[in-house]
């Protein structure tokens, strides 16, 4: 979502133009008739960091399901593509090894009847 906000505010509202100053008066305009019906994800420092999520990615299908909006606004403010590049492949390493550890919601049922077990066999002798 945040991407495909970007790429209207960039390519359709701003027509792909850089310029910063009408950049900004885009921007203002856009938080100031989005804000009071959408909230806060509409402030003007939100309109800016989805122009310039899409600037840095803009092709969709580089965006990595594993990454969280958090860790994009992390990676967007990395000085190279290089940095970038290295912490995207440390994220998705980091996460699909940490996702091999969080049980299943089977896991965790069997985990619980398991305790409950333990717990009355340890009643039952005191």
């Amino acid at each position: 979502m945040y991407w495909h906000i970007g790429r209207r505010i960039f390519e359709e509202e701003q027509q792909g133009r850089k310029r910063a100053e009408y950049g900004k008066y885009l921007i203002r305009y856009l938080s100031e008739q989005l804000q009071p019906e959408f909230g806060n994800g509409f402030s003007v420092r939100q309109l800016n960091w989805y122009r310039q999520f899409y600037k840095t990615f803009p092709i969709v299908s580089t965006l990595w399901t594993q990454l969280s909006w958090s860790h994009y606004k992390l990676l967007l403010t990395t000085d190279t593509e290089d940095q970038r590049a290295f912490y995207i492949a440390e994220t998705r390493i980091f996460a699909s090894r940490y996702s091999l550890y969080l049980p299943t919601e089977q896991q965790l049922i069997d985990e619980v009847r398991k305790e409950l077990r333990h717990f009355r066999e340890k009643n039952k002798a005191d």
